[in-house]
């Protein structure tokens, strides 16, 4: 695992986790709120949310999450009620990109998830308010991972992903 939370709340911020088996854990009482990663390669779950406190919430904004093995965003929980939402965030080429496995709620908001080979949204995952869910970000020319798409909708309109947003061109 790149990254394990065990305990406590945790602010994050510029993460980068490539090629690990899991690249963020966040376990037992542990809450993140996580902004500006880069998580890829992993071979099972990119992030990986496995709680039991039913007071913890989780957030994680503007990250890119791509290439990761089984899930790119991973929820479970054996009891209780939490809340894990994912905003102005691209979930790509994974097995599933959000994965629900439990009794509280996974919600990207303003975010990107696509190409995700087993399903973009499993068990009552839920793309949420303004989710783009498109490679090319409503019409514009993807020009792969290493920069944010900019859709103009986006969560305080600011841009989608964990880089600097560069100016795209229109697709032919």
């Amino acid at each position: 695992t790149g990254l394990h939370l065990l305990a406590a709340p945790s602010t994050l911020a510029n993460i980068t986790s490539t090629n690990n088996p899991t690249g963020i854990q966040v376990d037992a009482t542990a809450s993140m709120s996580l902004s500006g990663c880069m998580v890829t390669g992993s071979s099972m779950y990119g992030i990986s949310v496995v709680q039991s406190a039913s007071s913890v919430d989780t957030t994680i904004a503007g990250c890119t999450i791509d290439q990761n093995g089984s899930i790119g965003v991973y929820a479970n929980s054996s009891s209780g009620t939490r809340t894990v939402t994912v905003t102005n965030t691209i979930v790509t080429n994974s097995g599933y990109g959000l994965y629900r496995n439990f009794l509280g709620t996974l919600v990207a908001t303003y975010s990107d998830v696509w190409n995700n080979a087993s399903g973009n949204y499993y068990n009552s995952a839920s793309p949420g308010t303004g989710a783009t869910r498109d490679q090319d970000c409503d019409g514009m020319t993807d020009e792969g991972l290493s920069q944010s798409c900019y859709t103009g909708a986006a969560a305080n309109a600011t841009s989608i992903g964990a880089f600097a947003h560069r100016t795209r061109r229109a697709a032919p």
